[in-house]
């Protein structure tokens, strides 16, 4: 148990070394500064799950049945699409999810993410504004009118907008009811 424990402050040692180093190499090319995740984020994580490994590796961790752990992995961004995107924002995956909790409710669920709205400031006094419903109601009778043809996209600058919003909206509170018909069966929901 004494070699294990020297071996993990060693280890602790090695990699905040290497950690101070690689953060203290001065960088002049500007293009390696081009990339999509931050040295120090990524080892940083790599730490973190080395650490995880080695407390694991000291001391026996309990470990229980009736915890699962569910992902946003490559796996799940290969089967619904990268997370922040598509289906994603329109919490497609999540509304799903808690419908397959009504059957057999968990005690607790959390979320470790942000449910940001995706529309920025923009639905904050969508529905104030007249011209944005009647936008919408024009553009949709124009669909039915001509068998879902528009005949010039123009006469509607914002519908994708307005659309966007509309069904951000609504998604919103679809996910809202699911939390809370989840959370009436027992289940706590964190975010």
């Amino acid at each position: 148990m004494k070699k294990e424990r020297i071996y993990i402050v060693v280890s602790y040692l090695i990699i905040a070394i290497v950690m101070f180093a690689v953060s203290s190499i001065p960088i002049e090319n500007e293009e390696f500064l081009q990339v999509d995740t931050y040295l120090p984020d990524v080892l940083d994580a790599t730490i973190q799950d080395e650490i995880i490994i080695l407390r694991n590796k000291i001391s026996e961790q309990p470990i229980s049945d009736k915890v699962v752990l569910i992902g946003i992995d490559d796996r799940t961004n290969d089967v619904l699409g990268v997370y922040g995107k598509g289906q994603w924002t329109t919490r497609t995956p999540f509304i799903e999810q808690t419908k397959a909790y009504r059957n057999s409710p968990p005690k607790v669920v959390a979320y470790d993410l942000i449910f940001a709205n995706i529309l920025g400031d923009f639905s904050g006094n969508f529905f104030d504004k007249e011209e944005n419903i009647v936008e919408i109601e024009s553009f949709i009778a124009e669909l039915k009118e001509n068998g879902g043809f528009v005949n010039d996209a123009s006469k509607y600058p914002n519908v994708s907008k307005n659309l966007g919003i509309i069904t951000g909206s609504f998604r919103d509170i679809e996910l809202g009811f699911n939390f809370n018909h989840v959370d009436e069966k027992g289940t706590k929901i964190v975010i």
